[in-house]
């Protein structure tokens, strides 16, 4: 018997490559799949990122403020309150940094785990219907022995 191959639609995970109903496989499901994965990726990191480098562009505004703010400061005191303010948003951005860094870790291995997750509920699938006895086995008359 011969395996019939077809051109698989979109679809992520290990049963992609498989027709419905009609158990043919697609030979590029599985690159299919793991391009899937890789966008997935790619759109997840790309806010983390943009965030991180927002955060970068306004330490640098803070810092060149700061400085300009110490170097016409004239009273201790003062330049205490600017190295405070300055220490105060580095903080920010520095917990802003590690609660952006948890999300992507999550999300991360949200990705990373759904091909797992659809590859072994397609192996239940196929478990399932291999169990099954073929429409044309049960059909037969199973002869008895009297």
């Amino acid at each position: 018997m011969a395996a019939k191959f077809v051109k698989a639609e979109h679809r992520t995970g290990l049963h992609a490559g498989y027709a419905e109903g009609e158990g043919a496989f697609s030979p590029t499901a599985p690159f299919e799949s793991w391009f899937q994965a890789q966008a997935e990726l790619a759109a997840a990191a790309e806010p983390i990122i943009r965030g991180w480098l927002d955060r970068r562009a306004e330490a640098a505004r803070g810092l060149i403020d700061s400085y300009a703010r110490l170097a016409s400061c004239r009273d201790l005191g003062e330049a205490a309150s600017i190295q405070a303010e300055w220490f105060e948003g580095s903080m920010k951005r520095l917990g802003a940094d590690l609660q952006a860094l948890a999300e992507h870790s999550r999300t991360t291995a949200q990705c990373a785990l759904r091909p797992m997750k659809q590859m072994s509920e397609s192996w239940s699938e196929t478990a399932a219907r291999v169990a099954e006895p073929h429409p044309a086995e049960t059909d037969r008359a199973i002869p008895h022995a009297a």
